[in-house]
């Protein structure tokens, strides 16, 4: 039997009585209201999102009837244009689509569910409080698994493309697969590393490393999306570190961000074995990925900060300077406390759990240097000025570099496109930005690799 199948048969039939009383509530509302609720309900139906239906079955058996009444109405008169504008604009920009939908909307939502929920709670009491709470985070979080499907198929399509004829560079030595967690799927990470920087017999110097946070607004990619891009970081002379770490909404937060500290426990147990100095690390990180970067920083300088989780970075991590790209740094500051924001991420919906997604409201003076790369073009590029703000609060030492123009727009993270021109640029900068703050050894330990 088929989920559908499944989902039909849950469903109770509603008596003629409280149809009756439902197609009366939805006229007594208005015009506006109806037309609301009809496209709203519409666009979750072409989203699939079957679990509202059998939601609404077992209400009925309770004898809520009219609830579903009112919501199975309002799905058969759905418009087709408004879920499909809906998931256009997902698929396209992610996140972005919370602020318009708040800003088409407005006041006309909130009437529309102060009254719904007013005449509701008048003819079924204090219950359809509990059935309403339930009912939407059901939805909220079947609509983020629906979002994250659309989304992960656009972006697997466009990195392919893109990547398309590439391959792992000759000069590069590459340690893969490596276990660094308990998942066996997400737990994985490479290390990447410039042949010409081995002693005459194999063994490994230690050399300064690029820890690479991926982005794809926490709900897409893993280490093969970025195996190029980090592949071309070593040949500037870095050991680089490139990890898959768990993705919303399947694992929301923070499972990223204790992926990301794992990989640093990693770091820190296997830097002989992989000739890493722990003197010299830095963090590249892009779009959501430079979100979790700032977090784990927040946590290493920032008690206060670190206090709001039940683990602990290791002990003697630093990081010398970070370069973060086209980065969803605050993302609650834009997409406000929504529900479908939410769902792709947080695991605790209130706002105090919630807040701590905001890097810049944790940054303190002991935050390292950054170099903050953004393009005209960028859906992000509203997150970069209260990123630089925080910055340049605490006097941190930061530069920042806008590609790009209105009449040569550019796109979001298109410094990941190995072989153009400008993205090799924007690599070069970033690499000579870090060496900067390289500190020289008297000595650097060797070790035989693992093979």
């Amino acid at each position: 039997m088929s989920k559908n199948d499944q989902i039909e048969n849950n469903l109770v039939p509603i008596d003629n009585k409280d149809a009756g009383s439902a197609s009366n509530f939805t006229s007594e509302r208005g015009e506006k209201n109806k037309l609301f609720g009809e496209n709203v309900k519409g666009s979750l139906r072409d989203f699939g999102i079957s679990v509202a239906a059998t939601v609404i079955g077992n209400v009925a058996k309770q004898g809520m009837s009219l609830a579903g009444k009112v919501l199975e109405e309002a799905g058969q008169k759905s418009d087709k244009t408004f879920g499909e504008r809906m998931k256009e604009e997902l698929i396209s920009h992610g996140w972005g689509l919370v602020d318009k939908l708040d800003d088409d909307l407005g006041d006309r939502q909130r009437e529309f569910e102060a009254n719904l929920q007013d005449n509701l709670s008048d003819r079924f009491g204090s219950g359809f409080g509990e059935f309403a709470s339930a009912t939407n985070n059901i939805i909220n979080r079947q609509t983020a698994m629906q979002v994250a499907r659309n989304m992960r198929q656009t972006m697997e399509n466009s990195d392919t493309k893109r990547d398309a004829g590439l391959v792992i560079p000759e000069d590069i030595r590459s340690f893969t697969d490596i276990r660094y967690g308990a998942d066996p799927r997400w737990n994985l990470l490479d290390v990447y590393r410039p042949y010409d920087q081995d002693g005459k017999g194999g063994e490994l110097k230690k050399i300064p490393v690029i820890v690479n946070v991926h982005g794809g607004a926490w709900i897409y990619g893993d280490k093969e999306t970025y195996r190029f891009y980090c592949a071309g970081l070593a040949q500037r002379g870095f050991a680089v570190i490139n990890y898959s770490y768990r993705l919303a909404p399947e694992h929301r937060f923070p499972c990223a961000l204790i992926d990301t500290n794992n990989v640093f426990f990693w770091l820190s147990e296997h830097s002989d074995q992989y000739g890493l100095d722990l003197n010299n690390i830095f963090i590249m990180a892009d779009s959501a990925g430079a979100n979790i970067a700032g977090q784990f920083i927040c946590m290493l300088i920032n008690k206060e900060y670190a206090a709001n989780f039940d683990f602990r970075p290791p002990e003697g991590i630093k990081i010398n300077a970070a370069a973060f790209n086209c980065g969803a740094y605050d993302p609650l500051k834009f997409m406000g406390e929504k529900e479908l924001m939410k769902g792709l991420v947080t695991q605790d919906e209130t706002p105090i759990r919630s807040g701590i997604l905001n890097v810049s409201d944790y940054i303190n003076e002991a935050f390292p240097p950054v170099y903050l790369m953004s393009c005209v073009g960028d859906f992000c590029f509203k997150f970069l000025e209260p990123m630089k703000e925080a910055l340049n609060r605490y006097g941190i030492e930061h530069l920042t570099k806008i590609y790009g123009s209105e009449e040569e727009p550019l796109f979001h993270v298109f410094h990941l496109t190995v072989g153009d021109d400008l993205a090799e640029e924007v690599n070069d900068r970033e690499c000579s930005f870090f060496k900067n703050y390289i500190k020289r050894s008297r000595k650097q330990n060797v070790k035989h690799a693992a093979q």
